[in-house]
């Protein structure tokens, strides 16, 4: 924790950032719901898109007790299913997020009040975009748009889960580019380890998300996932 907490006053110019928050985490999650499997619950299972992700998030960090809540992350996504897998790497940008204090606000407290104290914040973003791809579309892939449930053969089951079984293997076909809609919410907790520096830890979700293939004619699909990860906060 302390290494971390190092590597992150080092590594920022702390003096160039007055009230902004950076969050480092990782997680997992799932995708691959969609019309065409006709919703059904067990669909989620193995033949759904399974994903661990990590990522580096900067956010705007409030004082007021409700505050705006922008953000921009950059993530790395590893998936994997029935249909193959993928090396995702996406650009989020949120910018509708609103932020809620559930402790005192920090504004409540003078510069010399703050230190050694806990904060905690809520926060939802409703405008949360990301676009991404598939970092080697040479690799890893089996059929085609590989890890989207979309060419589901309902005569190829087992039990009750529904398999996007493929019998051939193109190479090059893992090109994926998509588009995502979500809706993610953030707890985040901290302690003001000096009167500026607050070091703390987040859980962060995206309770809803929404992805269509650019570069494919695909149905769209839902998901989510949940990570988790360290916090450096710098105010004035």
């Amino acid at each position: 924790m302390r290494i971390l907490i190092l590597f992150f006053i080092l590594a920022l110019p702390v003096c160039v950032f007055a009230q902004h928050g950076f969050e480092l985490g990782t997680g997992w999650g799932n995708m691959g719901l969609s019309p065409e499997t006709t919703w059904r619950p067990y669909s989620w299972s193995q033949g759904s898109r399974k994903e661990v992700n990590a990522g580096f998030t900067y956010r705007y960090a409030g004082k007021r007790r409700v505050y705006y809540a922008p953000s921009a992350s950059l993530f790395y996504i590893n998936t994997w299913s029935m249909t193959g897998a993928l090396n995702i790497g996406a650009l989020n940008l949120g910018a509708g997020g609103i932020g809620v204090y559930m402790t005192k606000p920090l504004e409540a407290y003078s510069q010399e009040e703050r230190l050694k104290k806990w904060f905690a914040v809520f926060e939802i973003d409703f405008a949360s975009v990301s676009i991404g791809g598939n970092m080697t579309p040479n690799y890893g892939a089996r059929g085609k748009n590989s890890g989207v449930r979309e060419w589901v053969d309902p005569n190829d089951t087992f039990g009750n889960q529904y398999y996007p079984f493929k019998d051939t293997y193109v190479p090059n076909d893992g090109r994926y580019i998509y588009f995502q809609y979500a809706i993610p919410i953030t707890i985040r907790v901290w302690n003001m380890v000096t009167s500026k520096i607050g070091c703390g830890i987040f859980l962060a979700s995206n309770v809803l998300r929404l992805e269509k293939s650019i570069n494919f004619k695909s149905p769209l699909s839902i998901g989510y996932d949940i990570r988790a990860g360290f916090s450096l906060m710098l105010f004035e």
